[in-house]
């Protein structure tokens, strides 16, 4: 039995054997941290000392079914089986368990003989509306079960994953969303120290118009599950959008740690879980390049490329989905103008294995040679760049909640703005370089929400500082106050808003005073000269643009 501490949160099951409730609440606990795999291991262990154990066979349906973040689940007919075996064996269980083991039939109708086991979306979706309505049935028979208000808000969650408080067609969010909402918020009065109550309200708010009515609860999840590195990365989700960025990176090295504990105990490297791995460590780089950490963010960024060996891209989950972070690094060169470093990192051969990281490398060349006024280099790079989008396997990558590059749709999107605007103002073309450039914020502002955000580096900062390269303080400062609307606290903003304010007669003096001084608070743990939003400004020492 493994020695991690995954919290010592415990919910007492129809067991006697003694060994089957440690297992089981370890299960349990791996279970809210969103380590399924693990989770079924040690459920399936509880079944080997004490084999009538229903809850077991229903936890074990539980984490093979689709989540939050996993819309295909694990394995839905082991789920199904599961379920099957879990209700035969009814007559072992409590009433709240037989009340939550019956849940599984409306989100199992192939149990009552009705269908075969669900395959198309719309299907499941259907499945997962009448099993969301069964769990509030079962919630509202357990109001004070901190589980059941756990699995309830879980339910509706997965109905709409990541998209919460999108608005409707009638203008509104939905009303489940002020659902989960109450009965997180009442669950976590009586039980403030739940972990999947803790969990999902982290995950529920940091989509919200509201990130900081999250923080006591980050705040109180920080330390409490030490070997559970999912959740020890979880309050970082709120971090970033309240700019707390020295807290994100120090949940994420911490998730990162008890990641690495998990791997070293449990001898397992490849599975979903280590998509969860690799976003700790994608996230504390994002954190860093926020926080003006060029060494820290570039030790990150290579860490997840030593991770990502061509064996490990092939296997679970799949090099669909974990190639993305292979292609970080550039993104972290570009952010503190290492030109010379990205012409010098080699640019991958394997169309079919690195198919997002060639595009992004060419990306990233294009950038620098751009911003070093090699403006024919520049161009093609912007042509091999597009050859690349142009791979047939690109529209089946994806950047976790994006697709990278996929019709109208996809991150690469940006890039390809981005790309054009930087050369364009090379060129001297301001207005088409400017209209590129606020084509890249539009497109970056729409995507599908995610954190890490689907682009590594706001384009409010590139256009920013060449805006006020241009003597365009009014618009430049706009843009910066816009970005710390979304970015709070972030110096390249904060730097470029002071140097605009500084040009702008009637600015207020105070609101200077007020920047310089938080600017030089948070640049502190900084280990580069932010002399500018974007490295692509000649303030930051890239070349003067041609004159027309």
């Amino acid at each position: 039995m493994s020695s991690l501490d995954f919290g010592s949160y415990s919910r007492k099951v129809s067991t006697r054997v003694e060994e089957a409730q440690v297992l089981f609440d370890k299960g349990w606990n791996q279970m809210f941290g969103f380590n399924h795999e693990d989770a079924v291991r040690y459920f399936k262990k509880v079944l080997e000392v004490d084999s009538s154990l229903a809850i077991a066979h229903w936890a074990i349906s539980h984490c093979d079914d689709l989540n939050y973040n996993n819309p295909e689940g694990l394995n839905r007919v082991e789920a199904t089986k599961n379920a099957a075996v879990a209700l035969e064996l009814l007559e072992n269980a409590s009433d709240v368990e037989k009340s939550l083991i019956r849940a599984c039939y409306a989100r199992y109708p192939a149990l009552k003989g009705q269908d075969k086991i669900a395959s198309q979306p719309e299907t499941i979706a259907a499945n997962e509306i009448q099993y969301a309505d069964a769990m509030r049935e079962v919630y509202q028979k357990y109001p004070h079960d901190p589980d059941i208000a756990a699995l309830f808000a879980e339910s509706l969650m997965n109905l709409r994953p990541w998209k919460l408080w999108e608005v409707g067609e009638d203008g509104k969010v939905p009303a489940e969303t002020f659902e989960i909402k109450k009965v997180l918020e009442t669950a976590l009065q009586e039980h403030p120290l739940h972990p999947g109550l803790l969990h999902f309200y982290i995950h529920l708010m940091e989509l919200s118009p509201h990130p900081e009515e999250a923080l006591d609860v980050a705040n109180r999840l920080r330390d409490l599950t030490p070997d559970q590195g999912h959740l020890r990365h979880m309050p970082s989700h709120i971090d970033m959008w309240m700019g707390n960025y020295e807290d994100a990176i120090h949940a994420n090295i911490e998730g990162i740690e008890a990641d690495r504990r998990y791997v070293e105990s449990s001898g397992i490297e490849c599975e979903f879980y280590k998509m969860y791995r690799l976003h700790n460590v994608h996230f504390c780089c994002w954190a860093c390049m926020f926080d003006g950490q060029y060494k820290n963010a570039l030790k990150y960024a290579r860490m997840m490329q030593e991770e990502l060996t061509p064996e490990l891209l092939n296997s679970k989950p799949g090099v669909e989905i974990l190639e993305a972070f292979n292609c970080i690094v550039w993104h972290v060169f570009i952010r503190f103008g290492k030109w010379k470093e990205i012409l010098e990192e080699p640019v991958p051969e394997d169309e079919n294995l690195y198919t997002m990281s060639i595009a992004t490398a060419h990306y990233a060349r294009g950038i620098a040679f751009a911003s070093l006024g090699k403006i024919t280099a520049a161009e093609a790079e912007k042509e091999l760049f597009l050859q690349a989008l142009e791979n047939p396997l690109m529209p089946n990558r994806l950047v976790i909640n994006n697709f990278a590059y996929k019709g109208n749709e996809g991150i690469f999107h940006i890039a390809r703005f981005m790309l054009f605007g930087e050369i364009e103002y090379r060129k001297g073309n301001f207005t088409a370089a400017f209209e590129f450039l606020r084509c890249a914020v539009d497109f970056c502002d729409n995507i599908v929400y995610d954190e890490p955000w689907g682009w590594m580096i706001p384009p409010r900062h590139a256009l920013g500082a060449l805006l006020l390269e241009q003597e365009k303080f009014e618009e430049a400062a706009t843009v910066y106050r816009e970005d710390l609307k979304i970015h709070a606290n972030n110096l390249w903003s904060i730097g470029g808003l002071i140097a605009c304010l500084k040009q702008i007669s009637d600015a207020d003096t105070k609101e200077i005073q007020n920047l310089q001084c938080k600017l030089k608070y948070i640049s502190a743990r900084s280990d580069i000269n932010v002399s500018a939003s974007c490295f692509c400004s000649m303030s930051a020492g890239a070349v003067a643009p041609n004159k027309i």
